[in-house]
């Protein structure tokens, strides 16, 4: 294990995991402030680093809000291609900022918007299918083998897009008696394998270490990682059972391969606007760091999942989504059990 100073206040540690021998962890904390942090986990250390600093750039900025500093934002709506500035109290009262969810940051700006896209369809999609509890295409071993070690062909992968030709991939199920959980989203099947198969490796790394429950801690300081850990494996389990309908067999492999994708991004932001009202913001985000080295952004929808805490969501979001797809989703629901 290393661990090294990264700026003032943050630490960077280095791991191997014990899960799968020659996978390494990269973790960033930081000392002022616990809830700003980055994690990766990947067989090669260089590609452990770079995505958890970009994770934490990216969670530090969101938190000491920076772009927030005037009292407009301008956005750029990638459905109508047209500029469009909102107030400020309007997008934070909108619960557009309050996490996470569609930031991405890159060297370039290109792959900036294009990994904030992922991510926010990802989501979307997400929070969709398990307030609607609707079953996902469940994907067979034999195209698995193809692409997994042999580690995760115990775990259970589904598709759960609601777009033909993009894939939106959910696995979960058990490691060493641990409960382990991925997403993953792409326009090409390989690469959103891949994103799961990386979010699957963050639980492993994150099992590297045993969790210290911190007794003083009240009710309003845990965040969302607290309450799912709190769940034992067999709750989860039973919880993500609904994914699976045995007539509902995944078959479109080919239809993402690398080289040959007819679908492209734009496309996809047409079909999600056109047939369930998706309409695809995005903003830069202005960070401490130069530009010239880091591009971040937001991608946001006004009218569907501002962020993954349904605490918050409005009414007129719920009909406004089950206007669009037909179908009725959970009000009772105050947690969804995704870290």
């Amino acid at each position: 294990m290393i661990k090294e100073n990264f700026l003032k206040g943050e630490v960077v540690t280095i791991s191997k995991t014990p899960y799968i021998k020659e996978l390494c962890r990269c973790s960033i904390g930081n000392y002022r402030h616990e809830l700003i942090s980055g994690d990766n986990s990947h067989v090669s250390y260089k590609k452990a680093i770079v995505p958890a600093v970009g994770e934490y750039l990216e969670r530090e900025n969101m938190m000491f809000r920076n772009l927030f500093s005037s009292k407009k934002i301008t956005c750029f709506n990638l459905s109508s291609k047209s500029k469009s500035e909102f107030e400020k109290d309007y997008l934070l009262m909108k619960e557009v900022f309050s996490d996470s969810c569609g930031l991405a940051t890159h060297p370039i700006s290109m792959w900036s918007i294009k990994n904030g896209l992922d991510e926010f369809l990802e989501r979307q999609f997400f929070i969709f299918n398990y307030l609607s509890k609707s079953s996902g295409e469940y994907i067979p071993k034999s195209i698995l083998k193809c692409f997994i070690k042999p580690e995760y062909e115990e775990l259970n992968f589904f598709n759960i897009s609601l777009v033909k030709g993009y894939y939106v991939l959910i696995a979960y199920g058990e490691q060493k008696g641990r409960f382990i959980i991925g997403l993953g989203a792409s326009i090409v099947f390989e690469i959103a394998l891949e994103k799961c198969l990386k979010e699957l490796n963050q639980f492993l790394g994150m099992y590297c270490y045993d969790i210290v429950k911190d007794e003083n801690r009240t009710k309003e300081t845990l965040d969302y990682m607290d309450y799912f850990l709190m769940l034992d494996n067999k709750e989860l389990m039973d919880t993500y059972a609904y994914l699976y309908d045995e007539n509902k067999i995944f078959n479109d492999v080919w239809g993402g391969k690398s080289g040959v994708q007819e679908i492209n991004y734009e496309k996809i932001i047409s079909e999600i606007w056109r047939i369930y009202g998706i309409d695809t913001q995005v903003s830069f985000i202005r960070t401490r760091y130069s530009e010239a080295y880091f591009k971040e952004v937001k991608i946001f929808s006004l009218n569907w999942f501002p962020t993954l805490n349904p605490r918050v969501y409005k009414e007129s979001t719920y009909l406004f989504i089950e206007s669009k797809t037909g179908v009725k989703l959970d009000r009772n629901c105050n947690f969804i059990p995704f870290p």
